[in-house]
């Protein structure tokens, strides 16, 4: 049997402070617990102005295993379905650079999509998590998001704001074209047009650390309209966008 090749992209965009120390640490991670994957580290430079460029290029550079990649735009979906359409890979993974969700869970997050899983994404809201460190505001607007997308959608997941999923080739085929948003909502579209292909989504149970040092990339009340007329949009598309339908059923 072949070796599964994995892709785990690291967006980044002005992390310059912790992408040395975090990179390291995942690829040291990889290199002695994902002997069974054919792996690469891809970081995304989401056009930083930072050193997060300098760094990316000299670690892609100095360790194997390491590839960068400079994005024009920002928007970590713009990144991720750049890096996920232009390589070919088995196994397509990504994870937050703060490296929040513990790396202990990688070996199964990819083990599911390895046993047959289309996508599986880590969860905070199910049985089994572990949350540490997060503000209440940050709480009450996740699990109403998600409750959102259940309310909309039906979404067959509880949690799709966690920045640890996988997703296996046959989703990245059909469904990464599907897909409309480049910023925060591109995940959540990801995975529920593969949910309306009819495509399984496991829930992985993480333990998952707020980092309250650093300032947070997300604004909350322009976030959550954000959200709002990206739900709605999708929406509209799955009633009215006849192509659209036939596509998801074919």
């Amino acid at each position: 049997m072949s070796v599964p090749r994995v892709l785990i992209t690291l967006p980044c965009h002005n992390e310059a402070e912790i992408l040395e120390a975090n990179v390291t640490t995942l690829r040291e991670f990889c290199e002695t617990r994902l002997e069974g994957y054919d792996w690469r580290l891809l970081i995304a430079d989401n056009a930083s102005t930072d050193a997060t460029g300098t760094i990316g290029r000299e670690l892609a550079e100095r360790l194997v295993g390491v590839d960068y990649v400079r994005v024009a735009e920002k928007g970590r979906g713009r990144a991720l379905r750049q890096c996920w359409t232009e390589h070919e890979s088995d196994i397509y993974a990504y994870m937050d650079a703060d490296l929040a969700t513990e790396l202990r869970h990688l070996p199964e997050l990819l083990g599911a999509v390895r046993d047959g899983a289309d996508a599986a994404i880590g969860s905070r809201l199910i049985p089994g998590a572990r949350v540490t460190d997060r503000s209440l505001s940050r709480e009450v607007s996740s699990r109403g998001y998600n409750l959102c997308l259940w309310l909309f959608f039906r979404a067959p997941f509880r949690d799709a704001q966690c920045g640890f999923k996988a997703v296996s080739r046959s989703v990245r085929d059909r469904f990464l074209p599907l897909t409309r948003d480049s910023h925060w909502f591109f995940d959540s579209e990801l995975l529920l047009l593969a949910g309306r292909g009819g495509r399984r989504v496991r829930e992985i149970p993480v333990c998952w650390r707020d980092d309250q040092v650093r300032d947070s990339k997300v604004r909350l009340i322009r976030d959550i309209v954000y959200f709002v007329r990206r739900i709605l949009a999708l929406r509209r598309r799955l009633w009215f966008d006849a192509e659209l339908r036939a596509r998801l059923r074919s």
